[in-house]
């Protein structure tokens, strides 16, 4: 008994500070070393071993749960700070970026109508230099869509009836501030002008104040005013103004086709009295001269005028929604009915050439 008790202190040390020598059974007390009560009789060693056996179970299971619940703290731990990062990334917003290769069909497309137009002036200036008319013959287009424009050798010539573009566009802000009366008269003069009747013509310019040589002053300062520096519309069939100057008409294909794509312009924001000028000009098209018979296929609002030195043509050309502004005027020509017939298919050509180049490639 002394052996077990012997070993049962060398594997457990502490057993009697722990427990002490009362008698767990009957509450007497022992000596220290005693295994047996005095009392009852009562093994107190295998008692004591079993409680600590207990009591070291407890706390072994106790650790386990500890540390088990330290591991789902830690688990739901990392699984917020993982779902708040997820989170915030999802939170934040994506810098749109716009790419180069998204802006790039915008600058192609620019460099394309660029291209075109080039290629455009350099036929144009070809084709005139080998017509035989190169320093009689002048072309101005404007490209209304794209704003793009091109003069060839233009400058102030003879202008015989082309003054009536001024005088149209004239009567044209007239009416729109309320100095002049759309009338039944007005609109048939402006037809019959506009097909070529000189008479009518004169007629125009007089319903402008009722007196010619008044209206055409009016005309001449607005012309100014516009700022058609080359052009002089001093007389109608003989008649003149008021002016100084007895000479004849001047213009350029510059000035003219600024004026007719001014009165487009004014019909393009709505004004219906320049959207009705630019009809009656189509019916004159209905020729199938000059500039009409060159854009085939098209509307067109022209005005011819012709007169025994030069063949000068003006108008607003439209395919599938996109118009230009087109001006040719050739001068030193004699009363040769060949050469304003050479003169006529020259305008033909370049009209096709501008069209085809700038309305075609639009379809």
């Amino acid at each position: 008994m002394s052996i077990l008790w012997s070993r049962a202190q060398s594997l457990q040390p502490s057993l009697q500070e722990e427990y002490g020598s009362i008698c767990p059974f009957c509450g007497a007390e022992n000596e220290k070393d005693a295994q047996y009560c005095i009392s009852c009789g009562s093994d107190m060693w295998n008692l004591k071993q079993k409680q600590i056996s207990q009591s070291g179970s407890r706390k072994a299971g106790i650790v386990a749960i500890v540390l088990v619940a330290v591991a789902v703290i830690v688990a739901i731990g990392a699984w917020i700070f993982l779902h708040k990062d997820t989170e915030k990334k999802e939170d934040t917003p994506v810098k749109e970026t716009v790419s180069t290769t998204e802006k790039q069909p915008e600058k192609n497309t620019k460099a394309k109508e660029k291209d075109k137009h080039r290629e455009l002036q350099s036929d144009l200036q070809t084709y005139i230099q080998s017509s035989g008319v190169s320093r009689t013959i002048s072309v101005y287009y404007a490209d209304l869509n794209d704003g793009q424009e091109y003069a060839y050798h233009s400058q102030s010539m003879r202008a015989g009836q082309s003054g009536r573009i001024f005088v149209l566009e004239y009567i044209v802000e007239a009416v729109r501030t309320g100095s002049m009366q759309r009338t039944a008269e007005l609109m048939n003069t402006i037809k019959r002008a506009a097909g070529g009747d000189e008479p009518a013509s004169h007629k125009l310019v007089t319903l402008i104040t009722g007196d010619f040589a008044q209206s055409l002053d009016l005309v001449s300062e607005y012309v100014k005013q516009q700022g058609y520096t080359d052009t002089v519309i001093n007389r109608f069939n003989g008649d003149i103004g008021n002016h100084t100057s007895t000479g004849p008409n001047q213009t350029s294909a510059h000035d003219t086709g600024k004026s007719i794509a001014n009165i487009y312009q004014a019909a393009q924001k709505g004004d219906a009295f320049a959207q009705e000028v630019l009809d009656l000009l189509s019916t004159n098209a209905s020729l199938k001269k000059g500039i009409a018979a060159g854009a085939a296929n098209a509307s067109v609002s022209n005005l011819e005028a012709s007169y025994t030195a030069c063949e000068n043509d003006t108008a607003i050309i439209t395919r599938n929604g996109h118009s230009i502004a087109l001006s040719i005027m050739i001068s030193d020509l004699t009363e040769d009915g060949n050469e304003h017939q050479k003169a006529m298919e020259n305008i033909n050509s370049i009209t096709r050439k501008v069209s085809k180049a700038l309305l075609e490639s639009n379809t």
